[in-house]
């Protein structure tokens, strides 16, 4: 189990494969984690080195078996992951196992992270949701087998042997062209008070009556 305790973009560490040499509009980076673990997702890394990767559509539900498409429609399963989670890894193996065709979201922003918060306050991870009803937080491949089970999905995958499972998504997308926030405008430079100026005072006149003054 992995809690988020921050909501700033964790460090994404690891080999990075460069595979293109300019990231489009729809690019997808891949990040190979210290332990061999490979996620996707398209929110540029916090490494210098962007690995950009074709984005690889998944399979439509129109080209599944008609339950398993109809489960999918009725009993979506969402499985909410962070980059190098080993129990998230686990996770998705099961669902990968069982042949689920299953949505991932990854939380790897701020905005991913206070939007997780909203939906569970413990912020641990992995979380799965399957019918629209959330699991407890963290990886238990008994009581997610038998949620599987109870929303009628098979125990062994019957997916077509060319399914391609979606890639993982932000939780909160960034939307495409979106202007940056605007920055607040800089205070106007105060001007220090000028120092006070001594009095004018006029010559003595010489012609002046004695006693007199100005």
């Amino acid at each position: 189990m992995r809690r988020v305790l921050h909501t700033g973009a964790p460090a994404l560490l690891g080999i990075v494969l460069l595979l293109g040499t300019a990231a489009p509009a729809w690019a997808v980076y891949k990040v190979v984690g210290p332990d061999g673990s490979v996620t996707f997702t398209d929110v540029p890394p916090s490494s210098a080195h962007a690995a950009v990767v074709p984005d690889v559509a998944a399979t439509p539900a129109s080209e599944l078996p008609r339950h398993l498409r109809e489960l999918q429609r009725n009993a979506p399963v969402v499985i909410y992951t962070t980059p190098d989670c080993k129990a998230c890894d686990a996770g998705v193996q099961l669902l990968r196992k069982r042949g689920i065709p299953y949505a991932e979201k990854t939380i790897v922003t701020p905005q991913d992270a206070q939007a997780l918060k909203a939906m569970d306050p413990s912020m641990e991870l992995p979380l799965l949701s399957v019918a629209g009803v959330q699991l407890s937080p963290g990886f238990n491949s008994g009581a997610w087998d038998q949620a599987l089970s109870a929303a009628g999905y098979p125990r062994d995958s019957q997916l077509p042997g060319s399914y391609r499972f979606a890639i993982p998504q932000s939780l909160v997308p960034m939307q495409p062209g979106a202007p940056a926030p605007a920055a607040a405008p800089a205070p106007a430079p105060s001007r220090a008070a000028a120092p006070a100026q001594p009095p004018v005072v006029a010559p003595p006149d010489p012609n002046a009556p004695p006693g007199f003054k100005f």
